[in-house]
């Protein structure tokens, strides 16, 4: 999945699209791992500026990869984790929506209050999927749990990872 949500990302930036990344797990995320850089900045950080602003667009730049991509992540710093609450995220995606018509969001593995407060903001959902029994379990179960959210198929898209012509589920299962 952030594999996806970087070249997603990547693939906007190259083609001249304002785009930022924002990694959600915010104690191991994978994106600036992924990107082989260390985030200057924090999310506890940017949304700390998001409320002093009040409103106002955001007066410092976000970490950028070499490739232009913009990228947001906690990072190590895990002192400040509880600085990003649920209630500060749409202030903050607010505020990078200012500047980044694209947001891409990583790292929303569960359906904990971080998670649900960024789907509920969201104008698409895409739910990674591989060809193996568990994976496709987990995704049934996913969008069981989407629907009871009131996440309907127009909001919802399946994504399948790697599609094998011989794995052992599928493409119609």
């Amino acid at each position: 999945a952030t594999t996806l949500a970087i070249n997603i990302a990547g693939t906007l930036a190259r083609l001249g699209r304002p785009v930022v990344l924002v990694d959600l797990d915010l104690q191991l995320g994978a994106v600036p791992v992924s990107l082989n850089v260390r985030p200057e900045r924090s999310l506890a950080e940017i949304c700390r500026e998001v409320d002093k602003a009040r409103g106002a667009p955001l007066q410092t730049g976000l970490d950028r990869h070499a490739s232009g991509l913009s990228f947001l992540a906690q990072g190590d710093r895990i002192e400040e984790i509880a600085e990003v609450t649920s209630d500060r995220l749409p202030r903050l995606f607010e505020a990078l929506g200012r500047t980044y018509p694209y947001v891409v969001l990583d790292g929303m593995r569960d359906f904990g209050d971080h998670a649900v407060t960024a789907m509920d903001l969201a104008h698409m959902v895409l739910l990674v999927v591989t060809q193996d029994v568990p994976a496709v379990r987990a995704a049934g179960r996913a969008l069981r749990l989407f629907r009871r959210l009131g996440f309907g198929p127009d909001r919802v898209r399946i994504v399948l990872n790697r599609y094998v012509k011989n794995a052992p589920v599928t493409l119609d299962a």
